[in-house]
């Protein structure tokens, strides 16, 4: 009897050869961030507003792009509006930043007191209904809290990007698999990931990159041309899955991580890519105004225009 060959893979032992002298600088990084993660909320938390700061004002880079996107989403504010929104995105993105070391290192018993897990029945009645279930969520500072809380529970999936380095492979690979849960390449084909969910793993997909015009239609965002995938469209129909969407923010008054669940999409997928795309980009918005500050602005979100028009970032 053969085994078949799966690109799924979930927590691994440490390779011996990664404690070698030239990864040490790394151990120390990880090192820091173990301690970070017995850090109370409140020296973390302005830890993580001056770091923003600096961050704000050192790198021009990502302050101009976020200040950009910023700028195409709220055309209704004032350049000094625009500037402040754009040093609280810092601020605040950094802030909630610093706290997802608690959920590499700490308890169990202590996350599940640090997490409001809100509007869980609709995972629970698609369940009910024999449905597959894809979370739908966005780039927040603690987009993984998530589904890492759900990986207590449920079998689940997450695609992710490799890293050149294997230590930081490793390591990011042990820290959202930790409970159990299991990530998969997004350069891998669909096979793996269409047999899971149908047998009942959640998939935890992000549907709001820019990743080019292949395998992509072009839709408003925020009132602005986005290039936005087809691939979760396609992932809903062969995985005969309903879409919820997920949205993970971090609660400065409460000191607590919220993963707010919504109901799922209605009718889709559509059968029109167009209209699919338009849903997507549409529930997206209306999940970042729970907490606009700590989107991911920083990306570049309208890089790809149709009919090759020039780049909003040039």
């Amino acid at each position: 009897m053969t085994t078949k060959k799966t690109h799924i893979k979930g927590r691994q032992p440490l390779p011996w050869h990664l404690l070698m002298p030239k990864y040490w600088y790394l151990w120390l990084g990880i090192f820091t961030l173990s301690l970070m993660s017995y850090l109370p909320a409140r020296l973390r938390d302005p830890l993580g507003r001056r770091i923003g700061t600096l961050i704000f004002n050192k790198n021009q880079k990502r302050r101009t792009i976020a200040y950009q996107n910023l700028a195409l989403c709220y055309p209704q504010y004032d350049e000094h509006t625009l500037l402040e929104l754009t040093q609280q995105h810092f601020q605040h993105f950094y802030s909630a930043l610093l706290t997802l070391p608690r959920y590499w290192w700490a308890r169990p018993e202590s996350l599940k007191k640090q997490t409001a897990m809100i509007g869980y029945e609709h995972i629970t009645e698609a369940q009910q209904a024999g449905k597959g279930i894809i979370l739908m969520g966005c780039h927040t500072a603690t987009l993984e809290v998530g589904g890492l809380m759900l990986s207590m529970d449920h079998p689940s999936l997450a695609y992710y990007h490799e890293f050149k380095n294997p230590l930081l492979e490793w390591w990011m690979i042990r820290c959202r698999t930790r409970f159990g849960g299991r990530v998969i390449s997004r350069k891998h084909n669909l096979s793996d990931t269409v047999r899971q969910v149908r047998k009942g793993a959640l998939l935890n997909y992000l549907g709001d990159e820019d990743l080019g015009s292949d395998n992509a239609t072009f839709a408003a965002f925020m009132g602005v041309t986005k290039a936005t995938q087809t691939g979760l469209t396609k992932l809903a129909r062969l995985c005969r899955a309903d879409v919820i969407p997920c949205f993970n923010y971090y609660d400065v008054q409460r000191k607590k991580h919220i993963s707010l669940i919504l109901p799922p999409l209605q009718n889709f997928p559509s059968g029109d890519d167009a209209t699919d795309a338009l849903t997507i980009n549409d529930c997206l918005a209306k999940m970042i105004q729970h907490a606009p500050t700590q989107y991911m602005w920083t990306m570049k979100l309208f890089k790809t225009q149709p009919d090759s028009q020039k780049s909003v970032y040039r």
